[in-house]
């Protein structure tokens, strides 16, 4: 299973700025799955919650960054990005408020976390890499 702790090489898309929100992402992923309660019955504590609102803010500025990006590459891939975006983010919002009530467990939101990162980052962000890279870096 993929490891949400140590940024690869392997996981660039070749712009800087959306590596750098990609690194961030990845440590608040696992930053988040560290601050779970162990016990479905126990409620996830202050630093937990806070550890989610700083994900769910970092991940909101790094679509708008990327959207941005693909905005200038025209065609479809923005809309289909964007609507990707929009697909994670709601079930991202529905995985953390199932935590809140003790509905989901560590294992299940790592395996949602995986299942993002392998199928939108390593997948979906890579497949454009070539082209973000020909936008002038001023742009961003």
């Amino acid at each position: 299973m993929l490891e949400l702790n140590h940024w690869k090489s392997s996981y660039s898309v070749g712009h800087w700025v959306l590596d750098n929100q990609h690194r961030v992402l990845l440590s608040l992923c696992a930053d988040a799955l560290d601050l779970m309660p162990e016990d479905l019955s126990e409620k996830p504590g202050h630093r937990f919650h806070h550890a989610q609102e700083e994900l769910l803010s970092c991940i909101e500025e790094h679509f708008k960054t990327e959207e941005r990006l693909l905005k200038q590459l025209g065609g479809s891939v923005y809309e289909h990005h964007r609507l990707e975006h929009q697909g994670f983010s709601r079930q991202l919002s529905n995985y953390l408020d199932q935590v809140d009530k003790g509905e989901i467990d560590r294992d299940s939101l790592q395996t949602f976390f995986v299942e993002w990162w392998t199928g939108h980052i390593l997948n979906s962000d890579r497949a454009f890499s070539n082209a973000i890279q020909r936008i002038p870096k001023m742009t961003t």
